[in-house]
């Protein structure tokens, strides 16, 4: 895990300098090079390692952050946030199908029932609001659609439900 950056010769000063990026070398490997310059008969002279760059290995340094980890560690995160979206999206349709058994049990005449969560953009505060619209096979009378609209609220535990009836 060594890569020569660079090498240099002084032929004239007896010097070899050798620069390398990758992994720490240890000082026990940098004389074992040393003490080989006599088999290629290169007696007196000097063999210099320097380290331009390196890696440190985990176990020596593990305070230091890895950037796969991270990387990770934030894709798992968006994945979680994903996960609870779903989640949430399943949640509300759940629940606004039991809305739907439970009106279509009080009122048999409801063909349809759409609840949403929307907001409502004024010229001051966008304000968080519940809309319901009801379809029906029959007209709805205004004591159906009173009693329907303040058992949403209680149902949904809300001051205020938009109720639209067709």
């Amino acid at each position: 895990n060594d890569y020569l950056l660079q090498k240099t010769i002084d032929a004239k000063n007896r010097t070899i300098t050798l620069t390398y990026g990758g992994q720490i070398i240890e000082e026990e490997s940098i004389e074992a090079l040393k003490e080989k310059l006599s088999f290629y008969k290169l007696p007196n002279t000097s063999l210099k390692i320097q380290q331009g760059f390196a890696y440190l290995e985990n176990k020596k340094n593990e305070e230091q952050p890895n950037p796969l980890t991270y990387v990770l560690s934030e894709k798992d995160i968006h994945i979680k946030q994903l996960q609870s979206q779903i989640d949430s999206i399943k949640s509300k349709d759940i629940f606004n199908k039991q809305l739907y058994l439970e009106l279509k049990t009080q009122y048999p005449n409801i063909n349809s029932c759409i609840v949403q969560n929307a907001i409502n953009q004024t010229d001051s505060t966008p304000q968080n609001i519940w809309i319901a619209l009801i379809h029906s096979k029959t007209k709805w009378e205004n004591s159906d659609k009173s009693k329907i609209n303040e058992w949403l609220k209680v149902r949904m535990q809300l001051d205020t439900v938009y109720t639209y009836y067709q």
